[in-house]
């Protein structure tokens, strides 16, 4: 299964940006007023020209699990890259990193594109990227 080469960019830097939630952005993301829409869910505020992301505490969960995953496959395959000896086999593994991404990703039950949209709505809003540092913190 050939994935677009996006597709790989996203999730890694999901992943890249789960391991640093708990770091100086958390403390950011901590004084930040609430946007809480019913349910438990924020609505992210993209940046402008986009449309509103409403997650709810359940896609969340289901997000950071799949970027556990993603995190740990990317871990596997980039140590695979770095002793590869050729362009072509530094390509065969990064798509073969992607299929397995993708298949995490999809076995937890999000499409790429859903997982992608929250890591970027994270990115941009504080108050979600303070719900997913507070979910991965009761889960530890």
């Amino acid at each position: 299964m050939r994935v677009s080469s996006r597709a790989p960019l996203g999730l890694a830097a999901a992943a890249a940006f789960m391991l640093g939630l708990a770091g100086p952005a958390a403390a950011q993301a901590q004084g930040a007023p609430q946007n809480m829409a019913p349910g438990g869910a924020t609505t992210a505020q993209p940046d402008a020209g986009a449309a509103s992301v409403t997650v709810t505490d359940q896609q969340l969960r289901t997000f950071i699990d799949a970027a556990t995953e993603v995190q740990t496959i990317s871990e596997k395959w980039q140590a695979k890259a770095a002793s590869s000896e050729s362009s072509e086999e530094v390509e065969e593994v990064r798509q073969k990193a992607t299929d397995e991404m993708v298949g995490a990703v999809r076995d937890k039950g999000m499409t790429v594109e859903q997982f992608n949209t929250i890591s970027k709505a994270a990115e941009r809003d504080p108050q979600l990227k303070s719900r997913i540092v507070a979910m991965l913190q009761q889960q530890r």
